[in-house]
């Protein structure tokens, strides 16, 4: 078991212990509550460089204490950590077992962890070396499937795409195809570096200010991309591919 001291600025336990380090961005308190790494995300176990990345985690916090700082404006779900070692999430950037990314402005020091991911990405190490981190942006989450019926839940179809380069980024000229070529354009709107855009497939009001969670709609009253064997292509202004990821039932 790993013993944890927890810095909270919401009522809870002043420790806890982790039960299970699931990924290189997750763990599983004894209580069974979840714990997910602030700033950064880390690939899956089923994914290039998940074991990788779980594993270090493992090493780094070791069965002693570590710390963890939760956000001011949220309950006890997600947490900063910091080990012997020094803050997790920016060995986890320096390794290249991870990349950052926010959904919205964050009370952490983006510098720090921006700086680690470009170590990382100009040494080509771990995810840097692989096809899908080669671009400048990267396809973080895609959702074909929306709960429920997809023709009532349009907008329950997403993308998410997160900024992994080194400066802000425009969309503007940027494009989505699906596996039988139709094509959307994406809004012209800057992207800071290590935030993301969620990208719905209806209809709504873009929300381009990257003060809050920053959403954007592709416009369309029927559902985009098909639950069983699709895939979303992520192309750049020059119509070269930046990334794809497969949906498959």
């Amino acid at each position: 078991m790993l013993t944890l001291l927890c810095t909270l600025a919401h009522a809870g336990p002043a420790s806890a212990t982790i039960a299970t380090v699931l990924d290189g961005d997750s763990f599983v308190l004894d209580s069974g509550e979840h714990i997910q790494l602030r700033g950064v995300v880390a690939p899956s176990a089923r994914e290039d460089y998940g074991i990788e990345a779980r594993e270090l985690v493992r090493v780094l916090v070791g069965e002693g204490e570590v710390f963890l700082t939760y956000p001011e404006d949220e309950g006890p779900k997600r947490a900063s950590v910091q080990t012997l070692e020094g803050d997790l999430a920016s060995s986890l950037l320096e390794q290249g077992f991870a990349y950052l990314s926010m959904a919205s402005p964050e009370d952490i020091d983006l510098t720090m962890l921006s700086q680690a991911q470009q170590t990382a990405r100009s040494a080509r190490r771990g995810i840097w070396g692989t096809a899908r981190f080669a671009g400048e942006l990267h396809i973080a989450a895609f959702v074909a499937n929306a709960e429920g019926d997809d023709r009532e839940n349009v907008n329950g179809e997403s993308l998410t795409l997160c900024n992994i380069g080194a400066q802000p980024l425009s969309l503007d000229g940027y494009t989505l195809r699906d596996k039988g070529g139709n094509i959307w354009a994406l809004p012209p709107m800057a992207v800071p570096v290590g935030y993301s855009v969620v990208v719905r497939s209806g209809v709504g009001t873009n929300q381009t200010d990257s003060t809050a969670s920053m959403v954007v709609y592709l416009g369309s009253d029927r559902p985009i991309w098909n639950n069983a064997d699709d895939q979303a292509t992520l192309m750049d202004r020059a119509g070269r591919v930046v990334d794809a990821v497969q949906q498959r039932r």
